[in-house]
């Protein structure tokens, strides 16, 4: 037996001589134990896997994975546009492949960044020239 196996059996045989409460409190000391290592440890993991998913996002070809499904598509939303004549600022049914992809290769954080800045594109007028500060 296991050094820890054979440490709890002597407890408990030393508790059976004390009662059966001190066998009850030992019994649930043993298990609370058991389930706050096994939370623990769960945790660990869960933070680990969610950070290596962030850290894929993160990385290099991440990015531009990311920028690449933006860029297509924020193009078949343009090309929807041009053929329908109506401005299109959010998803189109045309478009749902490329927004998926966008979605997928991207974090949600971004995605809403990159429409927020499609939108304030889109609104400004064509001949919009920022005015000049003189100092």
């Amino acid at each position: 037996m296991s050094a820890h196996v054979e440490k709890i059996s002597l407890q408990i045989q030393n508790a059976q001589v004390g009662g059966k409460d001190r066998m009850r409190k030992l019994v649930h000391r043993s298990w609370q134990s058991r389930l706050t290592n096994l939370l623990e440890e769960t945790m660990e993991q869960t933070n680990k896997e969610s950070s290596s998913i962030v850290d894929d996002y993160l990385s290099a070809r991440g990015r531009e994975r990311c920028y690449e499904a933006r860029d297509k598509y924020f193009l078949c939303l343009d090309r929807v546009e041009r053929t329908t004549g109506k401005p299109i600022l959010d998803d189109s049914v045309d478009c749902v492949q490329e927004y998926r992809q966008y979605t997928n290769n991207c974090l949600s954080s971004w995605v809403r960044y990159f429409n927020k800045q499609r939108k304030i594109a889109k609104s400004k007028p064509k001949d919009f020239v920022p005015k000049q500060s003189s100092t």
